[in-house]
């Protein structure tokens, strides 16, 4: 049943597509879609291949280059190493050693010291090992007999006719590279060999990242990273290589392809080879081919479903509206034209005039704003109500009604857009709406527009519908701080109330955001630009005596002064700042480091800038205040603890002598009293209380640890009597300093109590 109705379906979709329109615009869509497409692929796809194995070619060079730099300057750093353990002074002793004594012990150990110092330095180095032809040990991590050295292999290195040879190999379960240096001193008949032992993973890690081997100058292998050794010594790509200059081809090993990339080191002698499969590589060139087919085979399904389409929503609309309009032509509802064309053309001519119509009142009102601005005719300087009033006419903006008022406004929570402007307006017409008043709005800059109002209410009721207008704001979250200018009667009236309106708003930062302003602030007269410094005497000597308490009110004092004298917003923030800056000045002179802390000059200037009431800027000063106090109070007591420290050290020094609280005092610069009070706050203790505990217990020290008479224990700690110290002991231990002895298990030594 399914098959049937599927059938039955394209049949009739091919049926419609028979139709002589559809096969047009199909033809149409085919030609202009599919053409262009195929001509695209075909140039694409033919130099895709070559252009793809360029690029990865040149890009492969580019890598293969850099990474030969790399290692040539690795190496370089390991032959200066190298040149300079050969050139040090203990190893050029022992080499011209006839014989190997005693006293060139330490000469080896300095020699093995340079090595394990030359490999913390050059994290790629495994272990350094020196040997020569005249003697019989071998220097690495220590001395070793040339026939007990674990590594054996490195006395039978062929130089050949170099001076160096390099070479790959396992070293227990690491792969090294060895390159090793030999040396002849012919005055000695001695020949002196330094091998350095790399580690591969290392010293080859770059390579590794971009799969990229190192052959030596004698075709072996030093790191074969990823690829497969029997690749790297392939006959292949043994004779691309032979010619040492960098190359780039297509080589077939094991019924492979595959693209080669290398590069020659002269300096080094080696080969760096990068390999990578060949079908891999022109792999999107492939992929592009068969998106071609594909592509093809979806235009052609997309050129049906288009004709299709624009066959049923815009040919068949047309062709049925070209002939309604035959039809009315024909029944006289319409004005006779030859054809349907000719009326459409006088649809065009009717739609033309009626453009001409709204630019000439564009090209009436848009000259007139563009020369004059808003504050311009808010300012009154070129302010023509007439004109005003006849602009707004050919824009269709009337007033109705005969009193005028200027709103201005401020979006707190967000900026002025279009959407916030909107919001405005439709929470004003809900108000007029049911009443006589009317308003047209514009925006001042990106936080502040205005409205004019029109309106038979008085000013109070001006102000109830910009309650009910600022409820419905704060309702849908647009917090709104409005401002009310004196009512008008006359179009000349307006600059004066928009300005008035404009000040009111400003005033804002003395009474609070959120609010209607309808009545200037009552300020009193501005003292002078500059600060009375003595009015925060009172803060900054609370805040010495770091009682917040006091502090707070004395910033309230000080608040209550400033904003009743002062009737500027700047001349306030400047009392502000010059204040905190004695309050940090204060905090400075008692030892406080603004390094750590948020009290800084900079943070306090941005916090008060950032003010926009004086309710916030007293909330910040209060902030400040308090911190401070904190600051101050911790402040005195760090200097308290220094004080009572320097105080227990200079007992510490001289408790075993008669000791008096001024001369511990003097010590400090304190009187006695003040160091007394502080001392018993940090310690808990009375500065004789603490010279008494001291005493006693280098008492007991003596009592347990030597077998001193009581007299000379007494005489030690400071007791100018034996009885005065037989006293203080047993008033802390309750037993006498000899019995103490015998409870320690220690025999008296014939000492007997006084």
């Amino acid at each position: 049943m399914l098959a049937v109705l599927s059938i039955s379906r394209v049949s009739r979709l091919f049926r419609h597509v028979r139709s002589r329109a559809i096969s047009r615009i199909l033809l149409l869509f085919v030609v202009g879609m599919s053409v262009p497409v195929i001509m695209a692929g075909i140039f694409v796809v033919r130099g895709s291949s070559q252009h793809i194995e360029r690029q990865l070619s040149q890009t492969n060079q580019l890598i293969l280059e850099e990474k030969r730099r790399l290692l040539e300057q690795q190496m370089n750093e390991v032959n200066n190493a190298v040149s300079q353990l050969f050139s040090s002074d203990p190893l050029w002793t022992l080499m011209n050693a006839e014989r190997i004594d005693a006293p060139h012990t330490l000469l080896m150990a300095a020699v093995t010291k340079q090595f394990k110092a030359t490999i913390d330095a050059y994290p790629a180095i495994d272990s350094i090992v020196m040997f020569d032809s005249k003697h019989d040990f071998v220097l690495a991590d220590a001395k070793y007999a040339k026939e007990a050295y674990p590594d054996p292999s490195l006395f039978a290195i062929d130089f050949g006719d170099r001076r160096a040879a390099t070479y790959a190999r396992t070293l227990g379960n690491k792969q090294v590279v060895t390159y090793a240096q030999q040396y002849v001193l012919p005055s000695v008949k001695n020949t002196v060999v330094m091998a350095v032992n790399l580690n591969s993973s290392l010293f080859f890690r770059e390579l590794e990242a971009y799969d990229i081997a190192a052959i030596g100058a004698d075709g072996a292998v030093l790191f074969a990273g990823t690829i497969e050794r029997a690749l790297l010594q392939s006959a292949a790509l043994r004779s691309d290589l032979a010619s040492g200059a960098p190359a780039s081809g297509v080589m077939e090993a094991q019924g492979v392809k595959y693209a080669v990339n290398s590069t020659h080191s002269g300096e080094l002698g080696w080969n760096l080879v990068r390999l990578q499969s060949y079908n891999q590589m022109i792999q999107p060139a492939k992929l592009l081919k068969e998106t071609l087919f594909l592509s093809f085979a979806v235009v052609l399904g997309l050129s049906l479903l288009l004709a299709i389409v624009f066959s049923r929503v815009i040919y068949t609309p047309l062709r049925r509206l070209l002939h309604n309009i035959r039809s009315g032509m024909d029944s006289g509802r319409i004005p006779v034209s030859a054809n349907e064309y000719q009326w459409i053309d006088k649809a065009f001519h009717f739609l033309h005039h009626e453009r001409s119509e709204l630019t000439a009142k564009y090209n009436i009102a848009f000259p007139y704003f563009k020369e004059h601005s808003l504050a311009d005719m808010m300012s009154g300087a070129s302010f023509d109500p007439q004109t005003f009033l006849d602009v707004l006419r050919v824009l269709e903006v009337d007033f109705p009604w005969p009193h005028f008022a200027a709103v201005v406004f401020d979006v707190e929570n967000a900026a002025l857009g279009d959407a916030q402007q909107a919001q405005v307006e439709r929470a004003l017409q809900q108000e007029h709406e049911s009443a006589a008043l009317k308003a047209v709005s514009s925006r001042i800059d990106t936080r502040r527009g205005f409205m004019i109002v029109n309106t038979e209410r008085d000013i109070h009721g001006v102000y109830a519908a910009l309650t009910l207008m600022k409820e419905r704001l704060e309702a849908e979250g647009v917090s709104v701080t409005v401002a009310l200018g004196p009512m008008f009667d006359d179009w000349n009236g307006l600059a004066a109330s928009y300005r008035a309106a404009q000040h009111l708003l400003n005033g804002k930062f003395f009474i609070g955001i959120n609010e209607i302003i309808h009545q200037p602030v009552s300020r009193g007269e501005s003292p002078g630009a500059f600060h009375d410094y003595r009015q925060a005497a009172d803060l900054l000597d609370a805040i010495r005596a770091q009682n917040e308490a006091d502090a707070a009110a004395a910033l309230d004092a000080l608040f209550e002064r400033i904003a009743t004298h002062l009737y500027t917003t700047e001349h306030v923030k400047y009392v502000c700042y010059q204040v905190g800056t004695q309050v940090l000045a204060l905090l400075q002179e008692l030892g406080a480091d603004f390094a750590s802390s948020s009290l800084t000059g900079e943070t306090m200037f941005a916090a008060i800038h950032r003010a926009e009431t004086i309710f916030d800027l007293k909330r910040y000063m209060h902030d400040l205040t308090q911190e401070s106090v904190r600051l101050a109070a911790a402040l005195k007591s760090r200097a308290h603890s220094m004080l009572v420290t320097k105080a227990i050290d200079f007992i510490g020094q001289h408790y075993k002598r008669d000791l008096s609280l001024d001369e511990i005092a003097a010590s400090v610069f304190l009187s006695p009293r003040y160091l007394s009070a502080i001392f018993k706050h940090d310690t808990g203790l009375t500065v004789f209380d603490y010279i008494t505990k001291l005493r006693m217990e280098t008492a007991t020290h003596y009592l347990v640890s030597t077998q001193m008479k009581i007299q000379d224990i007494a005489a030690a700690v400071g007791y100018n009597t034996v009885q005065s110290f037989l006293r203080f002991f047993k008033m802390n231990f309750g037993m006498t300093p000899l019995e103490f002895r015998r409870l320690k298990g220690l025999n008296g030594g014939g000492d007997s109590q006084p």
